[in-house]
Order: structure tokens, then C-alpha cells, then sequence
């Protein structure tokens, strides 16, 4: 499924199988302030920075996560999901995010990654370079592990 992210700056794509996944990328990402619509519009993940955790709460139990206390499990579980999400970052449209998708098919997921942040790094015009940091969460989720008391 592709997502456009929501937020004052650049315009900007991610891929996900599903809404959920999708949402908890876009909650590390951005910490509750760019949402997500979908392909036809509708909001996927809304921006909840200025609903405090009852928002956040409200969420995460609306998508069967629970409270603020669940997310990182959740986030343990589906790691390598929500990395993925983070990596499929693209600048652009839905549109853009096709075009150059189709230039890279069939290369290996690396060169695809590689192919991805050139195209990233000359469509930013922001001084938010939110591709950068997905990078870097997708790093550091992949490297997530259970907390002592779960």
C-alpha cells in the first residue's frame, strides 16, 4: 500500500502492507506530528500532536495495539516491518514515487535503497531531511529487542 506522508514540508511517499504498520513508522518519525493518507485520500494515520496521548491512546487501541505501554512490543514484533516502512521513503507524489519506482525494477533491494536516496537527496528542497532520519530509525528498530520485564 502507498501512503502520503502529511506534514509542512516536502512532499513524501512510504510503503507498507498495511495501515498499521504504516502509522507506528510515521509515530517513530515523526513523533505524532506528519499523518498519512492513503491513495484515495483518506487519512490513513492522523497527525496527533495536538491530542496528547489520549489521541495516541486513541489510536493505538482503535488498531488493536492497546495504550502507549504496547507500542514497544508491538514495534519488537514487527520490527523488520516498520524498517522496511521507514526505507520506502520517497520525495514527491504518489505519481513521483511510481515513476521512479519503475526505473528500478528487477535491480536488487540495494541498488533500489541506493537508487531511492540519490533521488531523495536532489528532490529535498526542505532543511528537513526526513529520509535521513527514516534511515536512520530503520537502523536502529532492526536492532530493537524485547524489554527485560516482557
Amino acid at each position: 500500500m502507498l501512503f502520503e506522508i502529511q506534514n509542512p514540508s516536502d512532499a513524501m511517499t512510504i510503503e507498507a502492507d498495511d495501515y498499521v504498520v504504516a502509522g507506528v513508522a510515521m509515530l517513530y518519525l515523526g513523533e505524532g506530528k506528519i499523518g498519512l493518507t492513503d491513495e484515495a485520500g483518506e487519512t490513513a494515520f492522523p497527525i496527533l500532536a495536538f491530542g496528547g496521548d489520549e489521541a495516541l491512546n486513541g489510536w493505538l487501541d482503535h488498531v488493536g495495539i492497546g495504550l502507549i505501554d504496547d507500542l514497544r512490543p508491538y514495534a519488537v514484533e514487527n520490527k523488520d516491518k516498520i524498517a522496511i516502512c521507514l526505507e520506502s521513503i520517497v520525495y514527491g507524489s504518489i505519481t513521483d514515487r511510481k515513476a521512479i519506482m519503475a526505473t528500478v525494477a528487477g535491480k536488487e533491494h540495494h541498488e533500489v535503497l541506493q537508487a531511492m536516496k540519490a533521488w531523495n537527496d536532489v528532490k529535498r528542497t526542505s532543511l528537513n531531511d526526513y529520509s535521513a532520519v527514516a534511515f536512520g530509525l530503520a537502523s536502529q528498530i532492526r536492532q530493537m529487542e524485547p524489554a527485560k520485564d516482557e
